[in-house]
């Protein structure tokens, strides 16, 4: 597969000239593309400390590296018991963050519950990207992947669209009867102040210009609608654990690797937040493997699924504990926008 490149010596946010941080990476997760090489370089100015990769693909050519991906992963049919636990879930959001309750019985006394797993509240939350409901309210989900989020939002509620550049995951959600459309957001003309919501899992990574993505997100993000972002962690546990193994750096994907500071850059004239999330037992299982020298996915399908849960269980305790004790160490940033009244 042909890829073509350009190099990126400055800093795409500050323009400030960037050190190699990690040289002669391969691409180790998906295998769309053989035979290449690529570096991140680090941005010198101490106020940004962006991270970024150096040669970049060109924009015309993102679509080669997603031929394997998994968002393309259909969602799987669920047993009774699974299914009770997502009804207990979904009692959780109505109590939590205001959604309408449609579960009686069993699941209104159930959910309390969840308190004593207080390591697994962080995932809940993230499941519907810590989203208050609004009545009536319009949501469009930026690269919705497999469809999980915007189909339960769409069940909680909420008036929701998605869009995303892959075709495949575009296919998979017409069949799952969502309103997703194929492209870009830039691309898609919506109206000015349209949206009451705006969330988007691991995109702006992957986006060749953040900074009129996020601004073609506010002008359609309505005046006191929130735009949620969440985004690897480039100050994260992991990758100060593992380096050039983190599996969040996954070269030639992530174009953009952010910390705090840089990722706030991008906003100055909105009320901005960014946090970490505790929800990486994922990434540190598969930077493990991948400081091992083994493909992640091929080592957890080869795992005794009880041996699985068990390992991420534990991940998602220690995961927790860190993150309480040294705050900017999570793997996954939160970036929370208010658009202005």
């Amino acid at each position: 597969m042909d890829i073509r490149t350009k190099q990126k010596e400055n800093c795409p946010l500050c323009e400030t000239e960037g050190d190699y941080l990690h040289r002669d990476l391969k691409e180790r997760l998906f295998f769309n593309c053989h035979g290449y090489s690529w570096n991140i370089r680090v941005c010198k100015n101490m106020t940004c400390r962006h991270m970024w990769i150096d040669p970049s693909p060109i924009k015309e050519d993102l679509h080669k590296l997603y031929t394997e991906y998994y968002t393309h992963d259909l969602k799987i049919s669920i047993g009774p018991l699974k299914k009770f636990y997502q009804e207990i879930i979904e009692q959780y959001f109505c109590v939590m963050f205001n959604y309408p309750s449609r579960k009686r019985g069993t699941t209104k006394w159930i959910w309390p519950l969840l308190y004593f797993f207080p390591w697994r509240l962080p995932l809940l939350n993230r499941k519907i990207m810590y989203l208050p409901y609004v009545k009536d309210g319009r949501l469009l989900e930026i690269g919705f992947g497999n469809g999980e989020r915007l189909g339960l939002l769409s069940s909680l509620g909420w008036q929701a669209i998605g869009v995303d550049f892959d075709q495949t995951s575009v296919n998979n959600g017409l069949r799952e009867g969502l309103r997703v459309s194929l492209g870009d957001v830039t691309e898609q003309k919506y109206p000015d102040d349209y949206f009451d919501a705006i969330i988007s899992s691991h995109v702006i990574e992957h986006i060749p210009d953040p900074k009129a993505w996020l601004d073609e997100c506010m002008r359609i993000l309505k005046p006191g609608g929130r735009l949620i972002c969440t985004t690897p962690n480039n100050r994260s546990l992991g990758h100060s654990l593992f380096e050039r193994n983190w599996r969040d750096l996954d070269p030639p994907r992530h174009l953009h690797i952010f910390s705090p500071a840089s990722l706030c850059s991008l906003i100055t004239s909105e009320k901005t937040r960014c946090t970490t999330s505790k929800v990486g037992a994922s990434t540190l299982f598969d930077s493990y493997w991948l400081y091992k020298g083994y493909d992640p996915i091929v080592k957890k399908n080869q795992l005794n699924k009880f041996a699985y849960l068990l390992i991420f269980e534990a991940l998602h305790i220690f995961e927790w504990i860190s993150s309480a004790v040294f705050r900017v160490t999570g793997e996954e940033l939160v970036f929370l926008v208010v658009k202005q009244r």
